[in-house]
Parts: C-alpha cells; sequence; structure tokens
C-alpha cells in the first residue's frame, strides 16, 4: 500500500516517495530506471490528496507545479477512495492508498532523495577517518539524475520482481 511504499523509502533509502517537477525530469528518471531494471518502473508516487480532497500534495512536502495525469484523471473512482498516485505506462492515476495492485500490475515504490555531497577534496591539518558508511545503493535499480542543480538519486524498489507466486510467498 502508499504507506508501506513511503515507509521503505523513508526508512531503507532516506527520502520520500518520488516527486517530481517537470516532463524532462520525469522522463530521464522513467528511462533511466527503465533501462537499469529492465521492465517500466510502475509504482506509487508521493502525490496524494489524503488530506484534502482535490488538494494534491507531495509526501517530500515539495511544490506540486507539474503533473502528468492520465486522460480522464484524477478521477477519484472507487467511491471516492483514490487519495494516492500511481505512474503506470508514463501517465499518473489516483488510485485506493490501501490497496498493493491496481489491475492486475504489482506496484513497486519509486523513492527520491537528495543525493548525498561529496566530500571536501582540500587537506586538513588534523586527522581525518575513514566514512562511517558506504554510499546508499539499490543495486541496480539506482539512478541519479545531475542535470539540476541539486543531484536527486532515485529508486525503483519492486521487492518481487522477477519471483513467481510460490517463490514471492516463501
Amino acid at each position: 500500500n502508499w504507506a508501506d511504499a513511503e515507509a521503505t523509502c523513508v526508512l531503507q533509502y532516506g527520502g520520500h516517495l518520488a516527486s517530481f517537477h517537470s516532463s524532462s525530469e520525469y522522463s530521464a528518471v522513467m528511462s533511466g530506471l527503465e533501462a537499469l531494471a529492465g521492465v517500466r518502473p510502475d509504482g506509487w508516487i508521493g502525490l496524494n490528496d489524503i488530506a484534502q480532497e482535490g488538494t494534491f500534495v507531495w509526501s517530500d512536502g515539495g511544490v506540486v507545479d507539474w503533473t502528468n495525469w492520465n486522460a480522464g484523471e484524477p478521477n477519484n473512482a472507487a467511491n471516492g477512495g483514490e487519495d494516492c498516485a500511481v505512474s503506470q505506462t508514463n501517465m499518473w492515476n489516483d488510485v485506493s492508498c490501501t490497496g498493493s495492485t491496481s489491475g492486475s500490475v504489482y506496484l513497486g515504490a519509486l523513492c527520491k532523495r537528495a543525493a548525498p555531497t561529496a566530500a571536501p577534496t582540500a587537506p586538513t591539518t588534523s586527522p581525518t577517518s575513514a566514512p562511517t558508511s558506504a554510499p546508499l545503493t539499490a543495486g541496480p535499480f539506482a539512478f541519479v539524475d545531475n542535470t539540476a542543480s541539486t543531484a536527486w538519486e532515485y529508486y525503483y524498489h519492486r521487492p518481487y520482481l522477477g519471483m513467481n507466486w510460490a517463490d514471492a510467498e516463501a
């Protein structure tokens, strides 16, 4: 569900469900993740209107300055219970926050966090120590977008990717 996907992004990746602010950002990220994952990265994004129906916000607190809704969306179908957004087939749809599927597609989570800044290169006079943790990676599904003033890391978290039903249940 959407809340679990957001928690995964926060706890495992140190970010939030992805927010997108331009067509070029969205296209670059989706193409990059698809090339790495080998599948179109359909999944939960941070856009939601949980707090107030019809007023969409990003889970990371960013400004909603660009959207990519599919035709007729958001439509708040399902008896008014569609408060969370997914990216499917390169467009967005509002769906129920409690489901983990939309149609027959298992949804992953599209996570985003600010890329760590590089360590300073200037020499210091005091002793230095090795970093306490390695840079965060997400296996083959991590994509870094350095085209903006702030570099962002995107992760496609889809735990059952490539597994059959029996393997996923085990």
